[in-house]
């Protein structure tokens, strides 16, 4: 339907005579239309509307809502509809927040849900996902906001000829987004001294 929800992740483009859509007047000759292939419930109009799918399929169906469509339909043409919810035993959910608030402040009513998690933390964590289960059951994906990689920080060419300490810092800079200051340098230098220290004494 032109101008109905899609949901790009869940479900595959569709097309017929090389229309990937049409309008809402296809349908005027009919009592009633219930659409289908979207995942989204909607209603387009009194007497076309999509139930959606019966389940979530992938995370951006997080905040759908899921029903079934009752229609009562008689030999006139009226019809009657009632829209039934469906209420699954583990639900499908995005929970963002740091480690320590997820942590310290478990959201309880997401402990039996599927579960994406989204932590806002500007440094990485030693293994979250272990730590996080023991609040939260069923974690399928776990990721960071602030921590991906950019697609500059991935090119090995421009970092081929670089000493030690030039490659540490072309990481730090594309994890932390900012340059390192004179006292992260500095303790850099300390660090790697003491390894070359440590490779001359074995």
């Amino acid at each position: 339907m032109t101008g109905a929800q899609v949901t790009p992740e869940s479900e595959r483009p569709l097309a017929a005579g090389g229309s990937t859509s049409v309008g809402i007047d296809c349908y005027e000759p009919f009592h009633y239309t219930a659409m289908g292939h979207l995942h989204a419930l909607q209603k387009c109009s009194d007497r076309v509307r999509y139930c959606g799918s019966l389940m979530k399929y992938s995370f951006s169906e997080a905040s759908q809502k899921k029903s079934v469509i009752l229609v009562d339909l008689d030999g006139k043409g009226s019809i009657q509809t009632e829209t039934i919810p469906l209420n699954p035993r583990h639900d499908l959910a995005v929970l963002k927040g740091s480690f320590q608030e997820l942590m310290t402040q478990p959201r309880t009513e997401y402990a039996e849900d599927y579960l994406r998690i989204i932590l806002t933390d500007k440094t990485p964590v030693l293994d979250p996902k272990h730590l996080l289960e023991t609040h939260y059951a069923h974690i399928l994906q776990l990721g960071y906001e602030g921590l991906e990689v950019q697609p500059e920080a991935l090119d090995t060419e421009k970092r081929k000829g670089l000493a030690q300490n030039d490659l540490f810092e072309a990481f730090f800079e594309s994890i932390h987004q900012r340059p390192m200051n004179e006292t992260e340098r500095a303790l850099l230098r300390e660090v790697m001294d003491a390894v070359d220290q440590e490779g001359r004494n074995c």
